[in-house]
Formats: C-alpha cells, sequence, structure tokens
C-alpha cells in the first residue's frame, strides 16, 4: 500500500511515472518515490480529475466554483482554461484528448457539457440531473455516466449519457450517489450512496442494476482491483479502507490506516498495489 499526503484527488500519468494530487490551495506533482517535481498554487482547492492521453495535461477545478484549469505539465505551468457558469461536476476526458466532459448546475437541473478542447468552445449540453457530483466514460467514449445529487428524491441517481445519440437512461441507484467505478471489462458499473449507505452495481449492457447492498456509514470513494474481484472504498470511518467482494458487495474486511485521515483510494490497471490518499495532521 502506498501512501500520498494529499486532500484526496489523485491522478497517475499515462506511463505510471508520475502522480498529481492536490493539497489546499495547491497541486502537487511528483515522481513515483513521492519526490515533489513541481508546485501549482490557487486561491483555490482544485482537485486534479482529468489527464490528457499523452500525459501533457492535467484538468482540475473546484466543485463549489465554476472554473476550470489546466496545467501543462512540460511547461510546468497553470491557467485557467475554461468557466462552466455555475458550479461543476468532476471532469473525464475522452481517449483522443479532444473533448472534455463537465457536469454543472443549470438554470433547470443539470447539464453534461461537451467541451472541444482545441476551440475552447462548448458543443453539446445534455440535460441530466441537478447537482452533477461524479462522472466516468468507458474506454470507447460512447457511454458516459454522471452521478447527480439532487434534492428530489424523483431525480438522484445515475444518469447514463450516450454520446452518440444524447440519449439519457435515469438510474435510480440511491440518494447522494458519489464513488463510481468499471470492472475492468466494464461490463458492470459500481456505484457508493453516500445518504442511503449503500453499494449499487449496475449492467451496463442494460443499464439495469444487478444488485443492492448496504455498505459501511456514508460510502464515499471506489476503486477496482486490476482482477475485478476486489473492491476499495472509503466510508465515514475515516481511518479504515474497506474491501469488498465484487461478486456479492460483501465486505471480506479492512485495511487500518494509523496515520491520517482517509480521503481517497485508488488502483491501477498494471499491479495488484493500492494507493491512499490521506490528510497526514501531524505532518
Amino acid at each position: 500500500m502506498h501512501k500520498v499526503n494529499g486532500s484526496g484527488g489523485l491522478l497517475f500519468s499515462p506511463d505510471n511515472k508520475h502522480l498529481h494530487y492536490d493539497q489546499p490551495q495547491k497541486i502537487i506533482t511528483a515522481d513515483q518515490s513521492g519526490a515533489v517535481i513541481a508546485e501549482y498554487p490557487s486561491i483555490y482547492d482544485l482537485r486534479p480529475s482529468a489527464i490528457s492521453p499523452d500525459g501533457q495535461f492535467v484538468y482540475a477545478n473546484s466543485g463549489n466554483a465554476s472554473h476550470i484549469y489546466i496545467i501543462d505539465t512540460q511547461k510546468k505551468e497553470m491557467s485557467e482554461a475554461y468557466q462552466t457558469g455555475k458550479r461543476a461536476s468532476r471532469l473525464v476526458v475522452s481517449n483522443d484528448g479532444e473533448r472534455l466532459f463537465v457536469g454543472k448546475e443549470t438554470s433547470n437541473g443539470g447539464a453534461l457539457s461537451i467541451i472541444d478542447i482545441k476551440k475552447n468552445t462548448s458543443t453539446a449540453e445534455i440535460p441530466i440531473g441537478s447537482g452533477p457530483f461524479n462522472l466516468v466514460i468507458n474506454r470507447t467514449n460512447t457511454m458516459i455516466y454522471v452521478a447527480c445529487w439532487s434534492t428530489s428524491n424523483e431525480t438522484r441517481g445515475v444518469y447514463a449519457v450516450n454520446l452518440r445519440t444524447h440519449k439519457v437512461i435515469y438510474i435510480r441507484t440511491g440518494r447522494s450517489p458519489w464513488g463510481m467505478a468499471f470492472s475492468p471489462d466494464e461490463q458492470y458499473l459500481y456505484v457508493t450512496n453516500f445518504e442511503d449507505s449503500t453499494l449499487t452495481k449496475i449492467d451496463t449492457l442494460n443499464n439495469g442494476i444487478m444488485k443492492k447492498e448496504s455498505t459501511q456509514e456514508s460510502p464515499r470513494e471506489f476503486s477496482i482491483s486490476n482482477d475485478g474481484k476486489w473492491a476499495y472504498m472509503t466510508a465515514g470511518v475515516l481511518k479504515r479502507v474497506f474491501v469488498i467482494d465484487t461478486s456479492t458487495l460483501q465486505e471480506v474486511r479492512t485495511i487500518d490506516i494509523e496515520q491520517g485521515e482517509v480521503e481517497g483510494v485508488y488502483t491501477r490497471k498494471d499491479t495488484t498495489d493500492i494507493w491512499v490518499v490521506c490528510s497526514l495532521k501531524t505532518q
């Protein structure tokens, strides 16, 4: 297990040589040994959420603000790139690096905004539920899933958006969906529901709910092992990571974190290692 002293966000460069993570009012780039390569200060508490396929550009934003920033890792410069107009969700980038996706608040609820990175313009805004918080995209760039924290029980849940047709399917996963992760083959999507204290397993072939189980109180971040058998989850107990059997959605063991409060947990496809982001108060 690797521990990172951060506030929650963590990105791996495509070649897995570098880490990008956030601390209060700055983003840090480090190598695998933890040695800091660059720091990017900001007046906001930014979270690195997406990275370009070649690793040159890191996209970051704050959920409490409408600003999206871009870090050029070659020039070691950060600048404001886009404004969503309203508070925004986390971010994802298409596999070709040409489009940036972000959920945002609108006067009518919420929308998935698709930004053409080269032209610096929004090419589409697809209506979804209000309170978009998190999102994931599949490898073929055909489907994107947006977790929405709507104030209405009728619209809280995950919105599956077909990026070819812009058709939207509402999936009632639970109240305040937070963490989302695909199985390695992307046949399943797992969603933690913060207010319900539940975990939902979705079949992405038909976007139906396969299974839903109770979890530790207030489940949050979620990541899948490279073989798809295990999941790692953070929850209201801030000094533990919970290991879940993905076939049953049952907790099988816990990993105690002796120092710091757990803010996030991450895995990579090339290793069985896990990375735990902790706010280390003593440092």
